[in-house]
């Protein structure tokens, strides 16, 4: 079977298995069937791995912490032109491949595409956008995530700004899609990505290309106590500790990934700045002595959450957001 239009769909786990048969039989029962499906995880199964085979999908073994390790591992693996991403907890829709083809067909010169969110709960139940258990979360991720079809050339200046407000037109791994022409190419760098994966695959596109965000709900996003977002205390110090290596894998894209002329670069920056001023205003901000966050670098924070990166600049707004994240810092 040729590669041309082929999907390779990569989904990594590791040490979590109580929701990837979920993931696996969402894939399964795509409308389209020009794809191939890699399992990356770090145990055995009998039942995943029966359902795995059954289906001919890959199932590959490795032992690593490193997220950018287990998807270069898939990617390496894979023979399709194009490669999406799933998270063992989420799921796709049926029609997922579909639509994400039909983006691409849009224009060659699209590198990457993103699709929009639909909620589930544990038991894989739809979740109403109003559900008042779920608001914070879900009021959240819908208020940084455009509700309309957006291209996003990393050229233009006035696009980036616009990103920097609704940056869910970028996040989430299980959301994304890219030619896998611009990962191959950077594998080496991959394999040094901890767990930022969600920020390295559109810098590495926005080097490729246009990205395209739509506004179809194409994938299903688990909230769980696993989740990105969590409610418990040991839940809220791990997402701290990620953080910690989400500012190396930061540091590591903006230095060695992104080159200097992207305007992707100032979306990294503010990444790593959110990651680090999240451990220095938490509760539990002791035990990470070595995150420091200088008094500039919340004002330099403020300015690009407002989406100051030209002269174009409201300083009402960012002097309001920097004595709010400063009276968090030293007032609480």
């Amino acid at each position: 079977m040729s590669s041309y239009n082929i999907f390779s769909i990569i989904i990594t786990a590791y040490n979590r298995r109580k929701f990837l048969l979920d993931a696996l039989k969402s894939i399964a029962n795509q409308t389209i069937r020009s794809y191939e499906v890699i399992v990356v995880k770090n145990f055995y199964d009998k039942l995943i791995d029966s359902f795995i085979e059954k289906h001919g999908f890959k199932n590959i073994f490795i032992d690593t912490k490193h997220y950018g390790a287990q998807l270069a591992v898939g990617v390496e693996e894979s023979k399709g032109e194009t490669l999406l991403f799933l998270e063992d907890d989420d799921e796709f829709e049926p029609d997922k491949i579909y639509w994400v083809k039909k983006m691409f067909e849009r224009s060659k010169n699209i590198t990457f595409v993103h699709d929009t969110r639909k909620y589930i709960d544990v038991k894989g139940n739809l979740i109403d956008l109003s559900n008042l258990r779920y608001s914070h979360i879900i009021r959240f991720l819908e208020s940084i995530t455009p509700q309309k079809d957006v291209l996003i050339d990393p050229s233009n200046v006035d696009i980036i700004q616009y990103l920097l407000k609704y940056y869910g037109a970028v996040s989430t791994t299980s959301l994304m899609s890219v030619k896998t022409e611009c990962v191959q190419d950077k594998l080496k760098d991959l394999k040094h990505i901890h767990i930022s994966v969600e920020t390295f695959i559109p810098a590495v596109a926005s080097e490729c290309g246009l990205l395209y965000h739509t506004s179809r709900r194409l994938t299903r996003y688990r909230i769980h106590e696993s989740s990105s977002i969590t409610f418990s205390r040991a839940g809220e110090i791990k997402v701290l500790f990620n953080l910690r290596r989400a500012i190396e894998d930061h540091e590591y894209i903006i230095r060695t990934v992104i080159q200097k002329d992207n305007n992707f670069k100032y979306l990294i920056r503010m990444f790593q700045l959110q990651a680090r001023y999240g451990i220095a205003s938490s509760r539990y901000e002791k035990l990470f002595k070595d995150v420091q966050l200088k008094p500039e670098e919340v004002y330099e924070l403020c300015k690009l959450s407002e989406g100051c990166i030209t002269s174009r600049c409201n300083y009402r707004y960012v002097l309001s957001c920097l004595m709010r994240k400063m009276r968090k810092l030293y007032f609480r």
